[in-house]
């Protein structure tokens, strides 16, 4: 049904969920729930507690958080409660042939470490503020927070550089060089540059703009590009260029025939040259209304998703994106299995949603709460959507599959959690709470 080759975007609720992508498939968590898709395949399992992050385990099995004592793993499609170790607990990423993980101690230090897959610490340090950036030269490299940045030698932090930037948001480092992301007092973006090779500060660099989080970077030939807030910049190893200013840029790639754009104002994609002069190609996505958000690359694809303009919640397209050599990917776009109706009730009217026949339960429960979480969304606010005034604050879901009476609970408690997102919403038209009814077949 689905081709690896192809991007595709699947209907989920955006509020409460998090999306994840590794080899095996896109990983969705909302609230207890976790969704394993790929392909066609569909898998859908229930957690104690509300998942708090999902991860490569040191087994290799995906591994999910759920508090500082619940930890599972995902094994033949099934949920295993584990013993953490200590990666699990403090695990941070992969970093060569390490694994990083950190623990507070009782005191304001906290200890890093580097560990072998058999939990053998290679190398340990200890001290405060403490946010590790990489290795050069054989010496592990360290940002501390109102010091600069540092390495450990002979069991002692030693000072690198020290920044005159004071407002330090992101430290990254990009092959020989550390950059240090921040803003001046007037809140305009701010970067400074050190070069390890030649130990020296390149310069500072600062952009009328606010700035924000900043990505991993690409390097084609000799430039990196990266993202600062929703902007794309540039970084040639001595100057820092901002790239389509005033662009928002939800995600992009690079390859050697170009960079592919993903608006962050607009459902489209675009593939340039490489200095971003000339677009090659561009294609629109066939959704009005929707925009991309928050990509990020995952191994070979960008993952993110599609969202509503202007709203934060609702119906969301969690999206997976080849990367393609010579142009923008195509992207397909999972069909809703279900119809809206609307159903007066007195001056005002309920929403009654119907599902089709023979869909399989877990993309079932993905979509009710996709719909649902939609259909609050859309009403909440009547300034935005007239119709919202006429609207009684019920939603009624009706099932014609028979279901088993743990689909039916799943159910349930998936849509408690979801409208106790809406808690003290009242519909203008009744002064109901926003509310909903399952209706099962017999």
């Amino acid at each position: 049904m689905i081709s690896v080759n192809n991007g595709y975007g699947y209907i989920y609720s955006g509020f409460g969920s998090m999306l994840d992508s590794f080899p095996e498939g896109v990983f969705i968590s909302s609230f207890d729930m976790l969704w394993k898709l790929s392909g066609s395949s569909e898998s859908v399992s229930l957690a104690r507690e509300d998942v708090v992050s999902v991860y490569r385990r040191k087994n290799g099995l995906i591994g999910l958080r759920c508090s500082s004592d619940i930890f599972y793993q995902l094994s033949n499609e099934q949920l295993e409660e584990v013993i953490p170790d200590s990666y699990d607990k403090f695990g941070c990423g992969k970093f060569k042939d390490f694994y990083r993980e950190y623990e507070r101690g009782r005191s304001s230090k906290v200890v890093h470490r580097l560990t072998r897959s058999d939990s053998s610490v290679e190398y340990e340090f200890s001290g405060q503020g403490l946010a590790f950036l990489g290795d050069w030269s054989d010496l592990f490299i360290f940002h501390q927070r109102g010091r600069g940045v540092v390495f450990w030698e002979r069991g002692e932090w030693k000072l690198l550089f020290a920044p005159s930037l004071q407002d330090i948001h992101y430290v990254r480092c990009f092959g020989k060089c550390i950059l240090l992301f921040g803003s001046d007092q007037a809140g305009r973006a701010q970067c400074e540059v050190f070069d390890l090779g030649s130990s020296e500060l390149i310069g500072c660099f600062v952009f009328d703009y606010s700035g924000g989080a900043v990505s991993n970077a690409l390097l084609h030939d000799d430039d990196w590009h990266f993202l600062w807030g929703e902007e794309l910049f540039s970084f040639d190893g001595r100057v820092i260029n901002r790239v389509l200013p005033k662009s928002s840029v939800a995600g992009y790639y690079v390859t050697e025939q170009g960079i592919c754009i993903l608006s962050g104002n607009e459902g489209v994609m675009r593939f340039y040259d490489h200095g971003l002069r000339h677009i090659k190609e561009e294609v629109v996505v066939p959704l009005p209304g929707y925009v991309f958000s928050s990509f990020i690359l995952a191994e070979d694809r960008l993952v993110g998703y599609l969202r509503a303009a202007n709203r934060q919640a609702g119906l969301f397209y969690a999206v997976t994106l080849p990367i393609c050599v010579d142009g923008c990917p195509s992207l397909e776009l999972e069909q809703a299995l279900y119809q809206i109706e609307k159903h007066p009730r007195g001056q005002a009217f309920d929403l009654i949603v119907r599902f089709s026949e023979g869909v399989a339960f877990p993309t079932l429960l993905r979509q009710t709460l996709a719909v649902l979480d939609d259909s609050y969304s859309l009403h909440r606010n009547p300034e935005s959507n007239p119709e919202a005034a006429l609207f009684s604050g019920r939603v009624e879901l009706y099932f014609i599959d028979p279901l088993t009476e743990e689909q039916k609970n799943l159910l349930q408690h998936g849509c408690q959690r979801l409208c106790a997102l809406y808690l003290g919403r009242e519909a203008p038209a009744t002064g109901e709470s926003f509310n909903f009814r399952l209706v099962f077949a017999e």
